[in-house]
């Protein structure tokens, strides 16, 4: 079933502060094409061990580490990690791209302009504590300011290239493919059932004569007030009150309750597993099918992610195109071919 709120996955092509990784970017390669871990370096050395070569262009060890954790974080995310032979795919094909990019950027005369890059570093400094987080962040990384400034101008640079060459490309959805695709598929976009109610939790024992004597006593408070409205009840800590979206699958009895009840009609004491309740339904909403006017907003949001997720396949076989990309094929060996 098609919710309202239902999103189509956009896999990023970058993984940077300014873009996202997807999980499925980088096509799994077998074992014997694995990417070896790198070599067990100092950050000095790191700095200097090249991993990839691009048109020319000698990609580091430092920067291979630092992909790796943006796409080991992603890769935590997800229910089924990859092994890490493929996360290292992963993150070698992430650099090249990224290196790509800042080529094509370059290539295409796309620049931050005059002070762009320094309004982004004064961001940043301001971000890490103005000049006394920065000096310790460079020490951390064991980095100059002047590199840390070639950083940020290559991530920003990536996102003007992901944004001139995906985004805007396909950002446009027609209204006639929204429209189209509601027709198609109108029956499975569909509002949820929506059970509203005010939950009186009773901190006491179930199955104890005092407990339900006590329940007794808030649930007649409750009726002899003329709303009948739990939230009115003066707290004397023995239960509290919430209001809450009951699902079914989540506290099946108090959706059962609610569900023989009328909007405004509380319910006797209910016994769970875990403690005693009293409930007030508030409002019910049966499942209903969406119209145009309420599913066209994120059937567009969905359409666009779509297309720009094709845009972006499409991009990275043109950035790869005719480029010359030499990858390892043991430690500290490199091989030609494509990733």
């Amino acid at each position: 079933m098609r919710s309202l709120f239902r999103r189509i996955g956009i896999q990023g092509l970058f993984l940077s502060a300014v873009l996202s990784l997807s999980a499925g970017c980088v096509r799994q390669q077998p074992s014997a094409d694995a990417v070896p871990p790198p070599p067990a370096v100092s950050k000095q050395e790191a700095r200097t061990t090249v991993v990839a070569r691009v048109n020319g262009v000698e990609l580091y060890q430092d920067a291979f580490i630092e992909v790796m954790g943006r796409v080991n974080a992603a890769n935590e995310r997800r229910s089924t990690p990859d092994p890490q032979d493929v996360t290292r795919r992963k993150a070698l094909d992430l650099l090249v791209l990224e290196e790509l990019a800042v080529q094509e950027a370059k290539r295409q005369g796309v620049s931050l302009g005059p002070s762009g890059l320094d309004n982004a570093m004064a961001k940043l400094q301001a971000k890490l504590g103005h000049e006394e987080g920065l000096k310790n962040y460079l020490a951390k990384e064991n980095l100059s300011e002047a590199e840390l400034r070639i950083r940020v101008e290559r991530s920003l640079l990536i996102r003007l290239m992901y944004d001139r060459e995906v985004v805007q490309k396909a950002s446009v959805v027609p209204v006639e493919e929204v429209r189209k695709e509601y027709e198609q598929h109108k029956a499975q976009y569909r509002a949820p059932e929506k059970i509203t109610l005010v939950d009186v939790v009773l901190f006491l024992k179930q199955d104890d004569s005092d407990s339900q004597k006590k329940a007794a006593e808030v649930l007649s408070r409750i009726q002899a007030e003329k709303e009948q409205d739990p939230r009115n009840l003066a707290a004397d800590g023995t239960f509290a009150v919430r209001t809450l979206d009951s699902q079914k699958d989540e506290e099946p009895l108090l959706y059962d309750a609610a569900r023989k009840l009328k909007p405004g009609e509380v319910s006797g004491v209910i016994s769970t597993p875990d403690s005693l309740h009293i409930i007030k339904l508030l409002e019910y909403a049966p499942e209903r099918p969406l119209t145009y006017e309420e599913a066209s907003g994120d059937i567009e949001r969905n359409l666009r992610a779509a297309a720009q997720q094709k845009r972006r396949q499409e991009w990275e076989q043109e950035l790869k195109k005719d480029a010359k990309i030499e990858l390892p094929d043991a430690p500290g060996q490199l091989k030609s071919g494509k990733p």
